[in-house]
């Protein structure tokens, strides 16, 4: 678990911007610092989950799911029942190799029943281009192709 979470502060703007009404800014939120969420963005948090945390009933979690997967926000995965937020890597860049191993480490253990890989390799593709000093990327290839 996480110590902490951080909100770019573009996040207001984009909440605003994108009309989403309070509560569905709240479950944004706590999406991105719950105790539930990890250094991937993807991570098990059924609605129950947000619903206990949040004082919320599990309809007006549902419903601000909605509206975050709607605004580009949030994919869901029921089957799974795995939250997945695909411009986390953006917001949250890998750091350092060390940092990036952390990160395969956790996608290694998705369950078998998450339906969105392809979605969640878009993300990877598209957001984890850390190298080091030398040049070397953070995430390989080689790493890439284990997870497919």
């Amino acid at each position: 678990m996480r110590r902490f979470g951080a909100i770019h502060a573009r996040f207001w703007d984009w909440a605003f911007e994108n009309g989403l009404n309070e509560t569905t800014i709240i479950v944004a939120a706590y999406l991105l610092t719950c105790k539930h969420s990890n250094s991937t963005g993807c991570f098990h948090c059924p609605p129950a989950y947000a619903s206990a945390d949040l004082g919320y009933s599990i309809d007006r979690v549902s419903k601000a799911y909605r509206n975050l997967t709607d605004s580009q926000f949030l994919r869901y995965c029921s089957k799974s029942k795995t939250v997945f937020l695909p411009k986390y890597l953006s917001w949250n860049p890998i750091q350092n190799a060390k940092h990036a191993k952390g990160v395969f480490n956790i996608l290694l253990e998705l369950p078998s029943s998450f339906s969105l890989l392809d979605n969640l390799f878009e993300s990877l593709d598209k957001y984890c281009t850390g190298v080091d000093k030398k040049g070397t990327p953070f995430v390989s290839e080689k790493d890439m192709d284990t997870l497919r």
